[in-house]
This record gives C-alpha cells, structure tokens and sequence, in this order.
C-alpha cells in the first residue's frame, strides 16, 4: 500500500507540473503617452484642464479590475461658451510576472466639452499594442502566464470609463487585467515521471490481485 500511495503522488505531481498557473503574483506600472506613475499628463483647451494620474500596484493576485488613471477636471469657462476637447492618448500598463515585464498599451480618444458648472465627455478605443491583445480574449504569455487587457474592442465608447466633474470628483478608466492558464507541452522528463507513477500502480494492482 505505501508503495502504491507514493506512486499516485509521483504521477500525479507530475500531471500538475504540465499546466501553467493562472494564479501568478504580478504588479504593473501605468503611463500616459510615456509619463509613468506617480507622474502626471495634463491637456488644455482654453480654461479648462484634463489631469491624468497614472496608477501603480503590485501583489496582485489572479484577474484584477485596475484603476489605470485617474482623470480630473478643472474649469473656469463660462457654461454659455464651454471649452472643447477632442485628442488621442495613449495609456500603457506594464505587467511584471515572474521578472518578466511586458507592455500592453491602447490608444483611445477623448472628446467633449467643460464649463464652470457642466461637463460631458466620451472615449472611444482606437486600436491595441499588441494588436488583438485586449480583444475576444486575446492573450499575452507573459512569465508563464497568459495576460489580457480587457477594455472593449476597437470603436467601443466610454468602456471601463467614468467621466470627471468640473471642478469636482475624479473619474478613470478601469481596465480589467485577465489571467488563464497556459496549456504548456509536457517535458520528457514529466511525461517519463508520469509513465514510471502509472505503470508502477499497474504492477502493483496485478501483483495484489494474484496474491488475492
């Protein structure tokens, strides 16, 4: 019996060392055209500001919904005459797994207007780096795990958006980081540990049956 037990532990050891993780521990670094965190972008039309403050975190664990950056707005203009803002920005977020780092990055448009008492703004994605990684469940191995930046696909609005106040409340945009496990093919020396595990239980039954 202990030897039969030990044999089941080695082939199934070996059946679990085959798959990847899903679970990794990971951190990740935004920026806004290049200006990572804890730095800042600002945009300007007239007297109105658009503030982006990238984020950053680490000990993550499995999918995560990430505040990417925060987005302020402060203005002046009178709500007759609002200020008009229409750009294109490009958000990064650099994932590290396993010491390995990898950029996902997305460029989307920004457009709409801000007074002293009203705002109305709308995103809308233009394209991934790489491209389809944050689309239908695109993945990126990175470090032994599959990462995806989900946020919509090409020309969807206001996806994991919240929208600022004038002179009020931040908004952001959320994008959610994925994770899955990689399907990874079987080393020899795994497969030979799995056989050894599988075969030693068969002895091992025959063996008992004819004892019985």
């Amino acid at each position: 019996m202990p030897y039969r037990k030990f044999l089941i532990a080695i082939a199934a050891f070996s059946l679990i060392a085959i798959g990847g993780k899903a679970d990794a521990s990971y951190s990740y670094v935004v920026s806004i055209d290049g200006i990572a965190s804890p730095g800042t972008e600002t945009f300007t039309s007239g007297s109105s500001t658009l503030t982006f403050s990238p984020h950053s975190d680490v000990g993550l664990v499995g999918s995560s919904q990430i505040n990417a950056t925060s987005v302020g707005l402060i203005s002046t203009a009178p709500d007759a005459t609002p200020d008009s803002f229409n750009f294109n920005f490009l958000l990064s977020v650099a994932i590290t797994n396993n010491g390995v780092t990898q950029t996902l990055s997305f460029t989307e448009n920004i457009a709409g207007t801000s007074s002293l008492n009203a705002s109305n703004f709308d995103t809308t994605l233009i394209s991934y780096n790489p491209p389809g990684s944050g689309v239908n469940g695109g993945k990126i191995n990175i470090g032994g795990t599959l990462f995806n930046l989900s946020i919509g696909a090409p020309g969807s609005q206001d996806v994991f958006f919240s929208a600022p106040t004038t002179n009020g409340a931040a908004g952001s945009i959320s994008p959610r980081i994925v994770l899955s496990a990689i399907a990874t093919v079987p080393e020899p020396a795994s497969m030979a540990m799995v056989a050894i595990g599988l075969g030693g239980i068969f002895v091992v039954s025959r063996i008992r049956r004819r004892a019985a």
